[in-house]
């Protein structure tokens, strides 16, 4: 899979996973925006700390609810050549945020079974 260049790194949802990312981010100098809904902002990782402390030294953080493509844009005014990645996000990316916003320029990753753990979230989207 190759996506060509990029700007960026936007991450999307939380958890473990996603604070490891972006630290070997900014360990090799690439900016990251992180987008977290409030269920991983106050998530306590393993080392005890929350989730939005530990992130917000390698990533500026928005904490979003209900997140769309009005809202996207607002935090990414530029989003071409941008690279996005979900890490148990649990928002539904329609298909007009996957091709015309993410210019299908984004990865998955869901650590959980699937189809039997799908979904987290309880609430509007």
């Amino acid at each position: 899979m190759n996506f060509g260049k990029f700007n960026k790194i936007i991450i999307l949802g939380g958890g473990v996973n996603a604070n490891y990312f972006a630290s070997i981010c900014k360990e090799k100098k690439i900016e990251v925006i992180s987008i977290v809904h409030p269920r991983h902002y106050n998530q306590v990782l393993e080392d005890k700390q929350k989730f939005f402390s530990s992130i917000s030294k390698y990533s500026k953080i928005y904490k979003v609810r209900n997140l769309n493509i009005k809202k996207l844009k607002k935090i990414i005014p530029n989003p071409e050549n941008n690279f996005y990645i979900s890490f148990d996000s649990p928002w539904i990316f329609n298909n007009e945020i996957i091709n015309n916003f993410f210019k299908k320029r984004i990865v998955n990753s869901h650590s959980t079974r699937l189809p039997k753990d799908r979904g987290g979230f309880l609430g509007e989207y």
